[in-house]
Parts: C-alpha cells; sequence; structure tokens
C-alpha cells in the first residue's frame, strides 16, 4: 500500500461514482476494538453475577463509543493520506491502551483504562480539527463535535487524576455529553452531510460479525474445557446453530434493506446497535459458561439467565434498528414472531430448566424468525429500486 502525502479531507457524501467499501485500515482498525471486547467477555464469562454485568456493560460503553467516533468521521472524511493514518493508528494505540487495562478497569487499572481513551478522542479532535480548516461547508458540523466532544474528552482527562467515585462520575457526564452532542445538531447540521449508505452499513457490520465471531470462539473455549460428552457435544451444535441463526438474520437485512431511505445522518441507526454489539458480547460469554458447565449436574443458572437476557436485549434491539430501517406494512408481520420470542426466552430464564433444553428452544425461535425474515426481504426485493419502504 503506497503512502499518498498529506491530502486536505474533503466532505464525502452518498452518490459518489466511486463505490466505497472498507479500507484495509479500516479492517486493522476494527481488529483491535475486538480485542478489548474480548477481554471484556472473557472476563464476563468467568465472574457472572449482575454487578459483574453492570461492570461489563460500563466499560463496553466506552470501548464502543472510541470505535464509533473514528468509523463516523471517517465515511465523512476519509482521505487516506499519511496524516489520516498516523492519527488513525494512534487511536488504534489508545483502544489496545483500553484492552491492557479493561480487565481491572473499575478498579486499579481505572486511570489507565481512562488514559487510552482520552487518547483515542483526542486524536479524534484532531481530525475535526483537520476538518473544520478544509472544509467549509462543514464547519457549523465540525464545530458542533469539537465543543461537544473536547468537554467529553475533558471530563475524562480530568478523571485520571481523581479517585472513585468522582472518577466514574466524570466518565458517565463525558460520556453524557459525547452521546447528546450529535443529537444536537441533527436537524440542523448534520442533516447536510448524510452518511455513505454503502459504506457506513458495511461499517458496522464489519464490527457486528468479529463480535458475533467471539460467540463461535465461546463454543470452541466452552467445549475445550467441558467434559467430553453427548450433551456437551450437542450443547455445542446448537450453540454454534444459534451464531449462524443471528448471522443469518443480520446480515439478511444489512444487504438487502435500502439504506439511503432512512439512514441520513445515523444517529437512530448508530445508537440502536449498542445493546446489539453488547448483547452480543453477553451472548458469547454466557455460551462460554454454559458449555463449560454443561455437562456438571448443577448447571450455572447465572449463565443462564445471562443467555437468555442477552438474547431478548438482541432481538428487541435488533427489530429496533429494523424499525428505523423498514417503514410500512412490511414490517407488521415480524411482530408475532420477535414477540412471541422474547416472551417465551423470558419465561425460560425464570424456569429452571437444564441449559440444553433452553439452547434447544431457543435455536427454534430464531429459525422461525429467519424464515419470518427471509420472506420479508423477498417480498422487499420485488419492490421498485426507487421505491422507499
Amino acid at each position: 500500500m503506497l503512502i499518498q502525502k498529506s491530502k486536505p479531507p474533503s466532505l464525502r457524501l452518498p452518490g459518489e461514482k466511486e463505490h466505497r467499501s472498507a479500507t484495509w485500515l479500516e479492517l486493522f482498525y476494527d481488529l483491535v476494538f475486538v480485542v478489548a471486547v474480548a477481554e471484556l467477555s472473557h472476563r464476563l464469562a468467568h465472574h457472572i453475577s449482575l454487578t459483574d454485568v453492570m461492570k461489563f456493560v460500563a466499560l463496553f460503553i466506552p470501548i464502543w463509543w472510541a470505535w464509533v467516533g473514528h468509523t463516523v468521521y471517517a465515511t465523512r472524511f476519509d482521505t487516506d493520506d499519511i496524516v489520516h493514518r498516523l492519527l488513525t493508528l494512534m487511536i488504534m494505540f489508545g483502544g489496545a491502551i483500553m484492552a491492557v487495562y479493561v480487565s481491572s478497569g473499575l478498579e486499579n487499572g481505572a486511570s489507565g483504562f481512562a488514559a487510552g481513551y482520552v487518547l483515542a478522542r483526542v486524536c479524534l479532535l484532531i481530525f475535526y480539527i483537520r476538518a473544520r480548516l478544509h472544509v467549509p461547508e462543514a464547519r457549523q458540523m465540525t464545530t458542533l463535535y469539537l465543543t461537544g466532544f473536547g468537554l467529553g474528552a475533558l471530563c475524562w482527562t480530568i478523571s485520571i487524576l481523581l479517585p472513585p467515585p468522582v472518577k466514574f462520575i466524570l466518565w458517565a457526564t463525558g460520556l453524557g455529553i459525547d452521546f447528546i452532542t450529535p443529537w444536537i445538531g441533527r436537524k440542523r447540521f448534520l442533516h447536510k452531510a448524510p452518511l455513505d449508505t454503502s459504506h457506513f452499513p458495511e461499517r458496522f457490520g464489519l464490527f457486528t460479525i468479529i463480535v458475533l465471531g467471539e460467540s463461535v470462539l465461546a463454543v470452541v473455549s466452552g467445549l475445550s474445557k467441558a467434559d467430553w460428552n453427548l450433551l456437551s457435544l450437542f450443547s455445542g451444535i446448537l450453540a454454534f446453530i444459534l451464531a449462524v441463526s443471528i448471522w443469518w438474520i443480520y446480515f439478511t437485512f444489512i444487504q438487502e434493506v435500502k439504506h439511503e431511505c432512512h439512514l441520513g445522518s445515523g444517529q437512530p441507526f448508530i445508537y440502536a446497535h449498542l445493546p446489539i454489539v453488547v448483547s452480543l458480547a453477553a451472548i458469547g460469554a454466557s455460551i462460554s459458561s454454559i458449555l463449560q458447565d454443561s455437562s456438571s449436574a448443577v448447571p450455572s443458572y447465572e449463565a443462564v439467565q445471562l443467555f437468555c437476557g442477552a438474547v431478548v436485549v438482541w432481538l428487541f434491539s435488533f427489530f429496533i434498528v429494523q424499525h428505523l430501517s423498514i417503514k410500512g406494512k412490511m414490517l407488521k408481520s415480524l411482530w408475532a414472531p420477535y414477540a412471541t420470542g422474547i416472551i417465551l426466552i423470558v419465561l425460560l430464564s425464570i424456569w429452571r430448566l437444564y441449559p440444553i433444553i433452553i439452547l434447544g428452544v431457543v435455536d427454534m425461535i430464531f429459525l422461525i424468525i429467519l424464515l419470518a425474515e427471509l420472506r420479508v426481504f423477498k417480498t422487499i426485493s420485488k419492490v421498485d429500486n426507487d421505491s422507499c419502504l
């Protein structure tokens, strides 16, 4: 890959003649952040309680948000020049620091974790300063981002020097400012710079599939530590079928839906994906724990409850994402299978059944949903390409 000399950023809008796809640098970037997610999931798989789940979510959000920041910027302003590459690599280094400290991110490693996050956000601010200087038509948007994200980064920077609980209050404040900032300018500024409708969903799809890969890794990891028998073998097969079903359902949507109709500046699409990837990571962690105990006479019901809860969150969140992207009567046919599946899985979490039974029932629910999804998208594919549903 040849390195371009410094090239000023320009605003890249949907409809470019050149079809955009993820670059090799973006794929490398994704892997670094998924390492942090993997470390976090590994910790959850070995310590499952309500407190541990809350810690898992609290650390997952800044990791994911650091990934989102660069992804949104690159979709609008990517130039792939030497400055862009170096700043991206620095953000990756920040993600690597977060991965190093994530296992103790709410204990004695909190300051190190915060330092990694601050590095990633400061580099993002430099990106937007550069865009503000060179892209006059995006100056209002970049000013908004610099103000809001700058305040958020300041909160995290100050937190490095302070002890808990003030440290964590500043974390929450900084993230709150970061999350609110794009919504403030969504209808005033951001609608003038819609996100690329092929590149942006692809980027989120790539991150999702790597996190989904953690579920497959969980099957392998769980079986490698379990006593081999028919029960553990069939549990592993059922867990793998679930991962395949999630992949098929999610990527049918990513590939077939007309994102140009409703994506816009992307805020609903972005934020609705947070519980999707959080729940996917939690599904992987719970499957690993379930498979390790699959031959035990007393299975881990905490792992089963985490599994059921994560699956319910995934189903609900994914339905919301589809609701934001598919308008009209097409979506109504999906209400019944999703609602029935969610209610049934909630009941399964209450009944103290063996994990293999729960895995089997969940697989059946996902297969029924998959068939319903395929019918919907088969209908959508017959609609005129210029029409929006």
